[in-house]
Protein backbone atom coordinates (compact mmCIF):
# COMPACT_ATOMS: atom_id res chain seq x y z
CA UNK A 1 0.00 0.00 0.00
CA UNK A 2 2.57 2.45 0.95
CA UNK A 3 4.67 1.75 -2.38
CA UNK A 4 1.76 2.32 -4.42
CA UNK A 5 1.45 5.37 -2.79
CA UNK A 6 4.51 6.71 -2.98
CA UNK A 7 4.51 5.68 -6.42
CA UNK A 8 1.84 7.98 -7.38
CA UNK A 9 2.79 10.59 -5.37
CA UNK A 10 6.67 10.34 -7.31
CA UNK A 11 3.77 10.51 -10.97
CA UNK A 12 2.66 13.69 -9.63
CA UNK A 13 3.03 17.19 -10.79
CA UNK A 14 3.42 18.66 -7.24
CA UNK A 15 6.32 16.10 -6.73
CA UNK A 16 8.01 16.83 -9.80
CA UNK A 17 7.65 20.58 -9.05
CA UNK A 18 9.68 19.23 -5.80
CA UNK A 19 12.42 17.86 -7.86
CA UNK A 20 12.71 21.04 -10.17
CA UNK A 21 13.43 23.05 -7.00
CA UNK A 22 16.06 20.04 -5.79
CA UNK A 23 17.57 21.23 -8.68
CA UNK A 24 17.70 25.10 -8.02
CA UNK A 25 21.28 26.30 -6.62
CA UNK A 26 21.30 29.47 -4.90
CA UNK A 27 24.57 32.05 -5.06
CA UNK A 28 26.47 31.98 -1.83
CA UNK A 29 28.70 34.77 -0.97
CA UNK A 30 32.32 33.14 -0.80
CA UNK A 31 33.60 35.34 2.50
CA UNK A 32 31.93 37.30 5.00
CA UNK A 33 28.68 37.29 7.29
CA UNK A 34 26.71 36.43 4.16
CA UNK A 35 28.56 33.18 3.46
CA UNK A 36 26.83 31.31 6.42
CA UNK A 37 23.36 32.77 6.24
CA UNK A 38 23.51 31.94 2.47
CA UNK A 39 24.36 28.74 2.75
CA UNK A 40 21.73 27.86 5.64
CA UNK A 41 19.07 29.18 3.59
CA UNK A 42 20.55 26.99 0.47
CA UNK A 43 20.26 23.77 2.02
CA UNK A 44 17.04 24.61 4.21
CA UNK A 45 15.22 25.19 0.80
CA UNK A 46 16.87 21.70 -1.32
CA UNK A 47 16.46 20.42 2.23
CA UNK A 48 12.29 21.41 2.20
CA UNK A 49 12.40 20.64 -1.65
CA UNK A 50 13.67 17.28 -1.06
CA UNK A 51 11.38 15.73 1.42
CA UNK A 52 8.60 17.32 -0.77
CA UNK A 53 9.50 15.11 -3.71
CA UNK A 54 10.21 12.15 -1.23
CA UNK A 55 8.56 11.69 1.71
CA UNK A 56 6.31 8.97 0.99
CA UNK A 57 9.32 6.88 0.25
CA UNK A 58 10.36 7.39 3.92
CA UNK A 59 7.66 5.71 5.41
CA UNK A 60 8.56 3.00 2.96
CA UNK A 61 11.33 0.91 5.16
CA UNK A 62 9.90 2.67 8.37
CA UNK A 63 6.54 -0.23 7.83
CA UNK A 64 8.97 -2.74 6.42
CA UNK A 65 9.41 -4.33 9.82
CA UNK A 66 12.44 -7.14 9.72
CA UNK A 67 13.26 -5.97 6.54
CA UNK A 68 13.86 -2.78 6.92
CA UNK A 69 17.91 -2.42 6.02
CA UNK A 70 17.31 -3.91 2.47
CA UNK A 71 13.85 -1.34 2.15
CA UNK A 72 16.13 1.55 2.65
CA UNK A 73 18.39 0.48 0.31
CA UNK A 74 15.93 0.22 -2.22
CA UNK A 75 14.35 3.40 -1.46
CA UNK A 76 18.21 4.89 -1.55
CA UNK A 77 18.97 3.71 -4.79
CA UNK A 78 15.64 4.25 -6.09
CA UNK A 79 15.49 7.87 -4.80
CA UNK A 80 19.03 8.54 -6.50
CA UNK A 81 18.08 7.88 -9.64
CA UNK A 82 14.75 9.85 -9.01
CA UNK A 83 17.46 12.67 -8.02
CA UNK A 84 19.36 12.17 -11.33
CA UNK A 85 16.56 12.91 -13.25
CA UNK A 86 16.80 16.14 -15.32
CA UNK A 87 13.81 18.91 -14.06
CA UNK A 88 11.05 18.34 -16.70
CA UNK A 89 7.86 20.48 -16.64
CA UNK A 90 5.30 19.58 -13.83
CA UNK A 91 2.46 17.26 -15.05
CA UNK A 92 1.11 13.87 -14.31
CA UNK A 93 4.28 10.96 -15.66
CA UNK A 94 5.78 7.93 -14.74
CA UNK A 95 7.95 8.33 -11.77
CA UNK A 96 11.77 9.28 -12.91
CA UNK A 97 12.83 6.22 -11.21
CA UNK A 98 10.86 3.87 -12.97
CA UNK A 99 11.65 5.48 -16.03
CA UNK A 100 14.87 4.96 -15.65
CA UNK A 101 15.04 1.17 -14.47
CA UNK A 102 12.96 0.53 -18.04
CA UNK A 103 15.49 2.50 -20.15
CA UNK A 104 18.27 0.61 -18.61
CA UNK A 105 16.63 -2.70 -18.72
Amino acid sequence: MLIGLALLWSASPVAQASRNRCHRLRPIAPFGPNTLRDAVVQGATSGAACVGACWPWMLVPAAAGGAHLAAMVLVTLLLLLERMAPAAPPHWRWPPAVSMVAALA
